[in-house]
């Protein structure tokens, strides 16, 4: 019975439906299976229909007003679903049943009108937002207000951002800090063109822990690394952007200490400490790659196709001219994975920091992956004129294959 209730409010089959609730008018208000939510969960995942709308507002009908505020096992009601995926007319029609619901918060503390800015329509932003008594209440707070700019600024929904920094002035400052914080490369660029003494004045904004918007850069990059693959090269990244947040900032603001005694730099380097690890074990196992190709490189250079004639000692085949390829093959492998090697031992024989990853240790990096890239290719060229120089005669298909 269950099944078939679920079923008939995603397609919106209202007299199934009906027929069920009818007989257990306790599936009105429980989620039997502790994690799907109600019925009315249930409806807000099918798409806006005539039927699955006539359905959200009958089973709306039947509902008490306390019944739509019924939270899932994520601790979010069918309203704050049917907004995070844009759902206008539906939670149209449960808002008009209770007028609670844009203030009960949801996931993550998520209130419906952050979430919807997030990923729902620009139609129910602008509804919400104006429903919400513009975020002018005691039970909003900056860090809500903040959120909700953010996202209306990265859908491109300018009119409602240009409308929430008119009611709250204040926001235009919290949303360059939060621009910082997510590397929104676009929103902070338009520090440039606020003009010094105004940037000045956002710049040296600090928050409760006392973190300036440099040291807001140390304090997000663990969550940017644990997003992105690549470790040296992101460490390259994060620092060229603590390096132009630098720049930005007034002199006397680039040692300032936080309330736990950092300096924006010192808690960079603390929260990168694991980023260095993983980026130098990653060119460490490029090394263990470079090595095996000297290896197997200088091996074959001593053990030609064909052998060598008994008499002289020279290849039997050296004035094949495919031979003349292999050994010209073997030894830029063989070159080339020595200065690849030589290249990630440098870097392991020396003392690095953080800033070593600006410049010095990705130049390093380029160079050993580009001889070590060399390397296989000529390796897999050696392998294929030997190959040449052994089947020339009848077996030439072989070679080609």
């Amino acid at each position: 019975m269950l099944v078939r209730l679920y079923e008939a409010s995603v397609v919106g089959d209202w007299e199934t439906g009906k027929s069920i609730l009818d007989e257990r008018p306790d599936l009105l208000r429980i989620d039997p299976l502790g994690n799907f939510g109600t019925a009315l969960h249930m409806a807000t995942t099918a798409d806006e229909t005539k039927f699955t709308l006539n359905f959200v507002k009958n089973l709306v009908d039947m509902m008490e007003e306390e019944d739509l505020e019924i939270k899932n096992a994520i601790s979010n009601t069918a309203f704050w679903r049917a907004c995070l995926t844009g759902k206008t007319k539906m939670a149209m029609i449960m808002m008009k049943k209770n007028p609670r619901l844009p203030d009960i918060r949801g996931n993550k503390e998520s209130f419906p009108l952050c979430v919807c800015a997030r990923s729902g329509t620009h139609e129910l932003v602008k509804i919400l937002y104006n429903y919400s008594q513009k975020m002018k209440g005691s039970h909003w707070t900056n860090k809500d207000r903040s959120r909700t700019l953010f996202h209306c600024v990265e859908r491109d929904f300018f009119d409602i951002a240009l409308q929430i920094l008119e009611d709250h002035p204040e926001l235009a400052l919290s949303i360059f800090h939060i621009a910082v914080m997510h590397r929104h490369q676009d929103i902070y660029n338009l520090l440039y063109e606020v003009g010094r003494t105004r940037r000045n004045d956002i710049c040296i904004i600090r928050d409760n822990s006392g973190n300036n918007m440099l040291h807001l850069v140390g304090k997000t990059s663990k969550e940017r690394a644990a997003k992105t693959s690549g470790a040296p090269l992101l460490m390259q990244r994060e620092l060229l952007w603590f390096k132009d947040v630098e720049e930005m900032m007034p002199p006397y603001k680039r040692e300032e200490k936080n309330n736990d005694g950092q300096t924006p730099y010192e808690l960079f380097a603390k929260e990168n400490e694991e980023l260095v690890s993983k980026g130098l074990k990653w060119m460490k196992d490029c090394m263990v790659v470079a090595t095996l190709i000297v290896t197997v490189a200088f091996a074959v250079a001593f053990t030609v196709p064909g052998g060598y004639n008994q008499d002289h000692g020279s290849p039997i085949f050296i004035h094949n001219r495919t031979f003349l390829v292999f050994v010209i093959a073997d030894a830029v492998s063989l070159i080339s994975s020595s200065t690849s090697l030589l290249v990630f031992l440098s870097v392991f024989t020396s003392q690095h920091d953080q800033r070593d990853f600006m410049y010095s240790l990705p130049r390093k990096l380029m160079i050993g992956l580009l001889t070590l890239f060399i390397s296989v290719a000529a390796l897999m060229v050696t392998f294929s004129a030997s190959f040449f120089v052994l089947y020339h005669k009848g077996l030439k298909w072989v070679s080609i294959c």
